[in-house]
């Protein structure tokens, strides 16, 4: 797999520093999405989560958000309170792909 070495749109590629998430209705928890280690210093580690999504006419946002959807879902199954994300990428060909790598806290 390549990662497509251009820069990216910068709409798309930057992440909000601190992004709240509401969890399931029946779970009333929320889920912190932050690129910024402060943000999780001192939390305990639960561990890695990642997701792939892949589709041949996606759009990049559409892809992204539903990786992201895919490892909240994960992490709020083991009672992650915190997300700290790793890596986000964003392949073009073959098929449009994005990669999300987490890791949760809590």
């Amino acid at each position: 797999n390549t990662v497509d070495s251009k820069p990216k749109n910068t709409s798309t590629n930057v992440v909000n520093k601190v992004e709240t998430i509401k969890s399931s209705p029946n779970q009333g928890k929320e889920i912190l999405v932050t690129s910024v280690f402060e943000e999780v210093k001192g939390l305990k580690r639960v561990g890695e989560f990642k997701a792939t999504v892949q589709q041949i006419f996606g759009s990049q946002d559409k892809l992204r958000t539903q990786a992201m959807d895919k490892v909240k879902k994960d992490a709020q199954a083991k009672g992650v309170t915190h997300l700290l994300i790793q890596s986000d990428t964003y392949a073009p060909s073959p098929v449009n792909t994005v990669s999300v790598i987490c890791v949760g806290y809590k």
